[in-house]
């Protein structure tokens, strides 16, 4: 069961849907990344690619949750850990030092 809820959070930030599905669904991935229980399933079932797809999404609010899921999930060893290993650190760097970034205020 929550399974198929990650999986369809994880449909639901998929760029072709509208931007207010993504929304909602980015939102959910921000509180369920608050526990450890949802951080474990998103490391389970290695869905923290889609995740940080987030930041370079054209709508501001689906960034800011994007960055958010991340830090969340940064607090962990484990967290930190498969970010670094997946390369997602320099992309990170890259994403935060643009200047024309709102997420960064």
């Amino acid at each position: 069961m929550q399974t198929e809820i990650l999986t369809q959070l994880v449909i639901c930030i998929n760029k072709t849907q509208p931007v207010q599905m993504k929304r909602d669904a980015s939102l959910c991935l921000v509180h369920m990344t608050k526990v450890p229980k949802g951080k474990l399933m998103i490391f389970e079932f290695d869905f923290i690619g889609n995740i940080f797809n987030l930041l370079f999404d054209p709508d501001e609010a689906v960034k800011v949750h994007g960055y958010e899921v991340l830090f969340n999930l940064s607090g962990e060893f484990l967290g930190r850990e498969k970010v670094a290993n997946e390369g997602y650190i320099k992309r990170l760097i890259e994403f935060l030092s643009v200047e024309d970034n709102n997420i960064k205020k």
